[in-house]
Order: C-alpha cells, then structure tokens, then sequence
C-alpha cells in the first residue's frame, strides 16, 4: 500500500478514525449508525457532503474508514468534520489535514527522476548530482572582511596550474602544459606538487624554455628534489 503520510495534495487520502461514543465517553461507539449527511468538507470555504460515504471497517467495529477524492484533497488545508445529525449515539470528531506535493514514497528506491535519493548498498547517499566543469563564484567577504576577499582573488589569480607531461621529468626539471612563450617567465617563482611522488615538495624555479615549456628547479639550496615527477602530476606555480 502507497505511504499516507504526508497527504499529497490532489491525491485521494484515506484515514480511519474512530466516534467517542455519547452514552460512555470513556469509549469509542462500536458499530456506529452512519449517514451521509454526518460528515463533511470544507471546500472553498463552504462545509459540503463527502462524495464518498464513509463506512465501518472492518464491519462491526470501532473504526470508520473516510475516503475523500482527489478533488476534495485540491486544497492546502483540509477540514473534515463528523457529525452524528441524528444527535443521540456518538460525539463530534474533527481533522485538520495539511497537504505537500510529493510524500514519502517519492524518496524510495527506485528513484523518481528530479525527486528520489538513491542509497547505496553502504549506506552512502548518491544524490545524482551534476556540477558544470566550471563554478562560477562571486565571494565580496571573507570572515566579513572585504578586503581580504579581494586579497584572496588577487593571490588565486597569481597561482598558476600545471601538468608535467611526458619529456624532461626529473629531479631537476619537468616539461609542462603551460602555454606560456616568453623564456624565464617564471623564474624565482615557488613550484610546488599537489600529486605524484613529490606531492607536498616545493621547489625554487632556476629556469623556464619557452619553447619546450621545460621548468628548471632546485629545492632552494642547490641541490636536486628527491623524486622526479610522472607525466599527468599535478603542480601549481605561486
């Protein structure tokens, strides 16, 4: 059976509820005496007939079973009254129901396209995001400073990406993808690895050939890296 909870709106809902009994208040009336006219809809702002007689279920019973239509559910707020007309066996009962566009069952697996969450077999939550290769962002403070998120824009804007690519990779120099022509662009300049053997290694910048793209570099005293890096590293020039 479809999930109840929450009402969907212009959905048809059904709910049970049980008729505090006149002679006992103590206690629910079993098997009430039910008419058509003992319940009601507020639609549009006027109280108006169920299209759907409730009844006793299972028969013989406390329990009435109320069934209201899609069309009666077509509001964000729904007033269900009962009321026993023949005024003598069982006392008024009333619900207020708040409608959502989508329930529970709208997170289940499988999941509905632009609705559900997929969980994986680890608990993990997949939530089939997909981010454009390129975020646009427009940071105007940082820690509610304005100056220092435009110091921080200047400094990212002075940090140069880099893949080492297959030619010279040794301790001493690398081939790069950098486009740049201009021979010694960015030398005295700080090389440092995000990824490979020298993940964490910084080096001083000695040389740059235009040409080849081929960066020289030392560790600040001299002296070689202690690795050399693999086509596909990762670097950045700062």
């Amino acid at each position: 059976m479809a999930s109840q909870l929450p009402a969907i709106k212009n959905q048809p809902y059904t709910f049970s509820i049980c008729l505090p009994s006149q002679a006992e208040t103590r206690v629910f009336q079993v098997n009430p005496t039910i008419t058509a006219d003992d319940f009601k809809i507020v639609v549009s702002g006027v109280e108006q007939p169920l299209t759907n007689t409730p009844a006793v279920t299972p028969a013989g019973s406390r329990w009435v079973e109320v069934s209201l239509t899609a069309s009666e559910m077509n509001q964000d707020r729904v007033l269900f009254l009962a009321h026993d007309n023949a005024g003598g066996e069982w006392s008024d009962v009333s619900k207020e129901i708040y409608t959502v566009a989508r329930n529970i069952d709208n997170l289940a697996f499988p999941t509905v396209s632009g609705r559900g969450i997929l969980v994986d077999g680890t608990g993990k939550v997949d939530a089939n995001i997909s981010l454009p290769s390129v975020i646009d962002s427009n940071i105007v403070q940082v820690a509610g400073n304005t100056e220092a998120a435009t110091a921080l824009g200047s400094g990212s804007r002075a940090v140069i990406p880099l893949t080492c690519v297959t030619g010279t990779l040794s301790a001493t120099g690398c081939t790069t993808n950098l486009s740049e022509s201009t021979d010694n662009h960015y030398i005295d300049r700080t090389i440092t690895w995000i990824t490979g053997a020298l993940k964490g290694q910084s080096g001083k910048i000695v040389g740059y050939d235009g040409i080849t793209k081929l960066i020289s570099y030392e560790n600040g005293s001299g002296d070689p890296l202690t690795d050399a890096p693999s086509n596909g590293d990762l670097a950045v020039i700062a």
